[in-house]
């Protein structure tokens, strides 16, 4: 059994994201939903990952979304489909306003009641995926019958560059072993 994962990727990072994710843990079922793909029935447990694709109107003193994430919008609102939605994960660039870091994610928990589960930056790194991964395989056995649990993997990644300076220093650098 593997987890469905229901993406947008505009620019490609979270495309990006997930293909490095799924290499590595072998537990995702990966669905790109775009301008090309027809709405569907989602009748079963899934994630959403969303970049944060928002402009900031000054004249209104709020963010809007933009066209690009109207796909998944469609698609969480077609025929209730975000009822069966476990939560959402988004990404962003933290050098844009606080107001739209992980945007779509925030107004899909407002519209649908989705819970934001995670976010990452831009391409995110191997600790995010490691602890993403792990959050989601909780949630997913936490919801779903006992014959589709999905068996927790953990994977700890070692950058080479860090490990050296650990050594240096005697002292973790890399984010909590898990």
């Amino acid at each position: 059994m593997k987890i469905p994962v229901y993406y947008v990727s505009i620019e490609g990072n979270t495309k990006h994201f997930l293909t490095k994710m799924s290499q590595i843990f072998h537990n995702v079922d990966l669905h790109q939903v775009d301008n090309q793909t027809d709405l569907f029935k989602i009748n079963h447990p899934y994630f959403v990952f969303v970049p944060a694709y928002a402009t900031y109107e000054d004249h209104q003193k709020k963010c809007v979304e933009l066209p690009q994430t109207f796909p998944m919008t469609e698609e969480l609102a077609w025929q209730k489909n975000y009822k069966y939605c476990l939560g959402s994960v988004g990404s962003g660039n933290r050098n844009f306003s606080q107001d739209q870091w992980i945007w779509t994610a925030k107004l899909y928990r407002k519209m649908f009641n989705i819970p934001i589960i995670a976010s990452y930056e831009l391409r995110g790194n191997m600790y995010e995926e490691n602890v993403i991964n792990q959050r989601m395989v909780r949630i997913w056995n936490q919801n779903t019958k006992p014959n589709q649990h999905v068996k927790e993997v953990n994977v700890h990644h070692v950058n080479p560059r860090l490990a050296k300076l650990e050594k240096k220093y005697g002292r973790n650098l890399q984010g909590e072993r898990m």
